[in-house]
């Protein structure tokens, strides 16, 4: 097994001597490969905060030029009192006190909820999160304050909101997890099309399940450049890792082609 693993990634042109293998054991290893790769896929994704400093900057300038809302917070009394309002920005939408909004709506905008107690954070019409106003630690402030400018008002909303945005962290990991799963399944099999068209036409005198199994092998390497894209969190990497399989295709089946030519 650790033989085949080896050659999987370092020697392409020795994979030909396991042509005879079971399907079993090509998945198997196939198998290995793709869990090394999500692995990685998980740890960097949910290392990564999908909220920082520049989220809650970007709320509190959507306040600052929208309509005057009359509305503070009291840190005292962990409760946020006045009148309601929304503020619109690219990507997410910010009601505060405003227990009219359309809960059936459908958008993929996040949509953040100052309740007066707490505070919910939808997509769509899923709530995804809730946070008490009790587990945030910062000092009031005032909504009308932040419209002018107000630096100590304007600083105390944005460990507020930004509390309130992480809450939510689980989630958008998780989405992001499976979008790049997906990303990985459809990349993938586009290279497991290519390196077998591309064995066709390098020697198409193999047998047809023969053929599929040493492709197979041929494609382990494309997780292998996988990981690394995800470790080192370059794209770059992930271009070259879809080119790889079709490298040690075109070296396996070469040296099979001469394997023949001297019998």
């Amino acid at each position: 097994m650790f033989e085949r693993i080896k050659d999987c990634i370092c020697h392409p042109r020795y994979l030909g001597k396991y042509n005879k293998d079971s399907f079993f054991k090509v998945f198997l290893i196939l198998f290995l490969f793709l869990c090394v790769a999500c692995a990685m896929l998980a740890g960097r994704t949910y290392i990564e905060q999908p909220f920082d400093e520049s989220s809650a900057l970007e709320i509190t300038s959507k306040i600052i030029t929208a309509n005057v809302i009359q509305a503070n917070y009291d840190s005292s009394e962990k409760r946020l009192m006045g009148d309601s309002g929304v503020v619109t920005g690219q990507g997410f939408k910010l009601h505060i006190l405003d227990e009219e909004w359309d809960k059936t709506r459908s958008s993929s905008d996040i949509l953040i909820v100052l309740n007066e107690e707490q505070a919910d954070i939808y997509v769509g019409a899923k709530l995804i999160s809730s946070k008490k106003y009790q587990e945030i630690k910062t000092d009031s402030f005032s909504f009308e304050k932040i419209k002018d400018n107000d630096a100590s008002s304007i600083y105390y909303f944005k460990i507020f909101i930004l509390n309130i945005l992480n809450s939510s962290n689980l989630y958008f990991q998780t989405m992001n997890f499976l979008d790049g799963l997906i990303s990985i399944g459809i990349s993938y099999l586009l290279c497991l099309v290519f390196s077998y068209f591309l064995s066709l036409v390098i020697n198409p005198t193999i047998d047809r399940n023969v053929r599929f199994r040493l492709c197979l092998y041929d494609s382990c390497v494309f997780f292998v450049g996988s990981f690394f894209a995800f470790l080192f969190n370059i794209d770059f990497i992930s271009y070259i890792a879809l080119a790889l399989p079709l490298l040690y295709t075109l070296i396996t089946f070469r040296h099979i082609v001469k394997v023949v030519i001297r019998r």
